[in-house]
């Protein structure tokens, strides 16, 4: 069974309304936390409101694609950051995260970028879900089973003077590779990440002989991070893909601009030497940045799933 057929993928690519479908939605408990489980006919998806993030995102029955802390039932240590996994939204550039005091730290994410802050209102209107906070999230299942996923970020007027972007973020087990389609002529790069997260390491990367495509491959020693400038980026597994692009009609309505190969980003986990080590890639992408104002930068992304056989 292949999901996305060619002519979906057209239509998609054509309107977005031309795929909108209606999206069941039901409050479930999920990992003893209140959930609401999305499904249509193709595929399912599980969204956490106090988590902000997508927890579960499948064809129909079949096994969660996303990468979750569940092997260790999300017990977080004292003052530990939560790695929940999963697909959450920050705002980008994380070198311009501040701590309580006013100081940059890069690391790790304010409170209001993770959790809930204040009063969380979920609405279920129209076959979409709907959950508001610092960053608001839409959430909705179209015909081919591909998760569309809206990010709008409240206003950064209250933020330091700076270009901000939305950036979703989708955590995925280690594939068999990554893999993007390049825009025009412009260049990948590598940077070393900010200054409160030492990302070392390269990955063996090729570009194709026209420029359009990059393949990055998972195995790396130390963590490592590419900088794309791409549209979407592809995991390949052995008898499936899972693909998360930027829908292009909400790019071309934002006032923002980017900056060179910050669109589509590949972070890189070392492959793991010990059971206990996490063992996951992030796919992320930025919508464009815009300087800060009372109305926040926002984009949509869609998410898919692949079932065919990929090369060893």
């Amino acid at each position: 069974m292949k999901v996305l057929q060619s002519a979906s993928l057209a239509a998609c690519a054509l309107s977005s309304l031309a795929c909108a479908s209606t999206t069941r939605i039901e409050k479930v408990r999920w990992h003893d936390q209140d959930a609401y489980r999305l499904s249509n006919d193709i595929a399912e998806a599980v969204v956490v409101p106090a988590w902000r993030r997508v927890m579960h995102y499948s064809l129909l029955g079949k096994p969660n694609v996303l990468w979750t802390g569940a092997e260790t039932d999300f017990k977080v240590a004292p003052n530990a950051w939560p790695n929940y996994g999963g697909e959450k939204a920050w705002l980008w550039p994380q070198s311009e995260w501040t701590g309580a005091d006013g100081t940059k730290r890069g690391w790790p994410p304010p409170n209001d970028n993770t959790t809930s802050v204040g009063d969380t209102v979920v609405r279920t209107d129209f076959g979409e879900l709907d959950v508001s906070g610092p960053i608001s999230r839409t959430y909705s299942l179209d015909k081919s089973g591909a998760l569309l996923i809206t990010a709008a970020a409240a206003g950064t007027e209250h933020l330091a003077p700076q270009r901000w972007a939305t950036w979703s973020i989708v955590q995925l087990p280690r594939p068999l590779r990554v893999t993007a389609h390049l825009d025009g002529d412009r260049k990948t790069q590598t940077f070393s990440g900010t200054p409160a997260m030492t990302i070392a390491g390269t990955p063996a990367m090729t570009i194709s002989g026209d420029g359009q495509h990059a393949a990055i491959e998972t195995a790396v020693e130390k963590a490592a991070k590419v900088g794309l400038d791409a549209n979407m980026l592809t995991a390949e597994y052995a008898t499936y893909a899972v693909s998360v692009r930027i829908d292009r009609e909400w790019i071309w309505q934002s006032p923002g601009t980017y900056e060179p190969a910050e669109r589509a980003q590949v972070y890189l986990t070392p492959t793991p030497k010990k059971p206990q080590d996490v063992d996951y890639v992030e796919l992320e992408l930025t919508s464009p940045r815009q300087v800060s104002a009372d109305y926040g930068p926002r984009m949509r992304v869609v998410l898919s799933i692949d079932e065919q056989p990929r090369k060893q």
